[in-house]
């Protein structure tokens, strides 16, 4: 714990205070485990996602990570792995951080080695992430795939986003589909066993507490009092600029508001 902490600080310094990335490739084939997936974290993934770095910018450091990553042995204090085990664990573990790698090479002019790793990391994901059944439509569209398999398993598993809907959209008017049958088309593509399990989680997850109402400032100005909206569901979507997660769901949270607006 200690030697990762120090780890951290002797990296992290000059980084912070001058830009420096030295100390990282000094450090990089020495460092712990555990802070490889940190450095990854902190110095490639937060900046790629508050677009605080281009992709071009951040691929160097990216690419080294993700090789030095995978070439460290099978081995941690308390287990040895098989190889099977070891490559289940370098994807299952750094799934996210792999995606956005994924969508750096892409942005770095990289797109064979990103579809690659797209289609490496459909065994890990499935179509249970609409962010990443999302990425991996518009790869696949992009090397001229077919995407329609992915977005129904998706829709199946009530996983797809709006973009996504649009393609399927698109297909089931060209073939043959009535404008206001879509919805329905969409409803009976979805597993009723996936739905009702989300339907469960969601119920056990919600708090029953009476909240005092109050006023939020507007954007444009003034106030909203929310104690004129007695009779209306209110919805309050807390997040930060620098919230990856926050930022994902906003395109849910849109289609909510176009959905019952």
């Amino acid at each position: 714990h200690y030697l990762s902490n120090l780890f951290r600080v002797y990296v992290y310094t000059p980084i912070f205070k001058d830009n420096d990335y030295s100390r990282l490739e000094e450090c990089l084939h020495s460092s712990p485990d555990a802070n490889l997936r940190t450095y990854f974290w902190h110095l490639v993934q937060i900046p790629f996602d508050r677009g605080d770095a281009s992709a071009q910018e951040l691929y160097p450091m990216a690419k080294a990570l993700y090789g030095e990553m995978k070439s460290r042995p099978q081995t941690l204090a308390e287990k040895v792995w098989s190889p099977a085990e070891w490559l289940d664990k370098f994807y299952s573990d750094n799934k996210a951080a792999w995606l956005d790698y994924a969508k750096i090479l892409d942005g770095a002019g990289e797109s064979e080695h990103a579809m690659e790793l797209m289609d490496t990391l459909y065994g890990w994901y499935g179509s249970g992430s609409a962010v990443f059944s999302d990425f991996y439509v518009r790869m696949l569209k992009k090397s001229g795939r077919d995407v329609m398999g992915i977005i129904r398993d998706a829709v199946a598993a009530n996983q797809a986003t709006p973009e996504m809907l649009d393609v399927l959209k698109h297909d089931y008017l060209a073939g043959g589909g009535a404008e206001d049958g879509f919805d329905a088309y969409v409803d009976s593509m979805k597993s009723e066993a996936v739905m009702e399990a989300q339907r469960q989680a969601l119920a056990a997850s919600m708090i029953k507490v009476p909240t005092e109402l109050f006023k939020l400032r507007k954007l444009e100005g003034g106030k909203v009092d929310m104690k004129a909206l007695k009779g209306h569901i209110i919805v309050l979507d807390f997040w930060a600029t620098w919230c990856g997660p926050c930022k994902a769901a906003m395109p849910g949270m849109q289609m909510a508001v176009d959905r019952y607006k």
